[in-house]
């Protein structure tokens, strides 16, 4: 199977923002005087819940005022912790390598607090990306339009993203899903992606080469997917 294009989510796929959002979350938190529960708690629920709309999470802590408020208020603070995100580690030399194999590449995501090109331009990450698409929080519809327009057939198609609703879209696409683990916590994260109808599972964007080049000597297998027991459902 040749791979012939790969979609990325960005953040926690190509970029590490988790610090910036917790940051963010906390300073939204004190804002409305939401007190906020042990570190341990905070980042659990997080991870959980952030493959929702942020409002559910909010909901969850105590928040009671609009969704319109908050979601003023919470962008305000994306934006000011934004700039001082970065890239994974290798991201370039990732990139560099899926170019090299022939593969054309997009960004689609649904973040809309930055300017993506000149955020990637910054890193000279801008030139690996033939097209960045902006997704609404649910991205089954623009993920969907978007492989229509690259008529390309959708098994050799692949979208990468850190959130068991990314690998659902991916599923409802119907092309490949790889789930990027990324920092989080991996046993939780690998086992729901599978759950959520991921194909495959990478722990860092190193990975993504060596797979391509395994699909195409047809020897990914399911065994090559390390799925996991024991691990919570989406």
């Amino acid at each position: 199977m040749a791979i012939q294009h790969i979609c990325f989510d960005l953040d926690g796929t190509l970029v590490n923002s988790v610090p910036e959002i917790c940051r963010a979350v906390a300073d939204t938190c004190a804002r409305f005087k939401i007190p906020l529960p042990s570190h341990e708690i905070f980042y659990s629920i997080f991870l959980r819940l952030f493959d929702s709309p942020p409002i559910q999470y909010f909901r969850s802590l105590g928040y009671k005022g609009s969704p319109e408020e908050l979601d003023k208020e919470y962008s305000q603070h994306i934006e000011k912790y934004y700039h001082s995100v970065r890239p994974f580690e290798g991201t370039q030399e990732a990139l560099l390598s899926l170019k090299l194999l022939g593969i054309t590449l997009s960004i689609l995501t649904a973040n809309r607090h930055e300017d993506i090109p000149a955020f990637l331009n910054r890193y000279q990450l801008n030139s690996y990306f033939s097209e960045i698409i902006l997704s609404d929080f649910d991205k089954t519809k623009m993920l969907q339009e978007h492989v229509r327009s690259l008529h390309i057939p959708p098994q050799q198609i692949m979208y990468i993203g850190d959130l068991c609703s990314d690998m659902r879209a991916a599923k409802e696409a119907e092309i490949i899903g790889v789930g990027h683990v990324g920092i989080v916590e991996e046993k939780y994260r690998e086992g729901n992606f599978f759950r959520a109808g991921a194909d495959y599972c990478i722990s860092g964007l190193a990975e993504l080469a060596p797979l391509v080049k395994a699909l195409r000597d047809r020897k990914a297998t399911a065994a090559s997917k390390n799925i996991i027991q024991a691990c919570t459902g989406c």
